[in-house]
């Protein structure tokens, strides 16, 4: 069978938001759900990349460092008011090293989406399927 896509999907939810991702590997499904909270956060908002951030993450499970790892992006947003467009992510024994690439919100020409107040714990998951790699979480707007 031939390896799955990367991708995500947001999905609707009573009062919240979700994140559906799917991948082949682990580093790709922890981009496409980076890629779908930035989607949530700063829907078609343009941003070039200029800032680098190196961030190093540890965790006991996977579901517990896709959840660090959304929090602390939400977090970055948050403090340095960035959207993130790139990531090169490394996942080893839940341990994650990545380099993020994006921009100050000052040069976006478009409104931001929506504000993301925190990355929940409720139905989150990362499950292996056939296809590959898919993962759920539901974000506190």
């Amino acid at each position: 069978m031939a390896a799955k896509e990367s991708g995500f999907e947001i999905v609707d939810h009573t009062a919240d938001v979700a994140i559906r991702g799917w991948a082949s590997s682990l580093e790709a499904l922890f981009t496409s759900m980076a890629q779908g909270l930035f989607e949530v956060i700063g829907e078609d908002v343009n941003i070039t990349a200029t800032q680098t951030r190196t961030l190093h993450l540890e965790a006991e499970t996977r579901e517990e460092l896709l959840h660090d790892w959304l929090e602390t992006l939400n977090a970055l947003h948050q403090i340095h008011h960035e959207l993130y467009t790139q990531f090169d992510i490394k996942i080893e024994a839940n341990r994650l090293q990545a380099t993020i690439r994006g921009g100050s919100l000052d040069q976006a020409s478009n409104a931001l989406g929506t504000e993301v107040k925190a990355v929940t714990w409720h139905d989150l998951a990362v499950q292996d399927t056939p296809e590959g790699l898919n993962a759920y979480v539901l974000l506190d707007i």
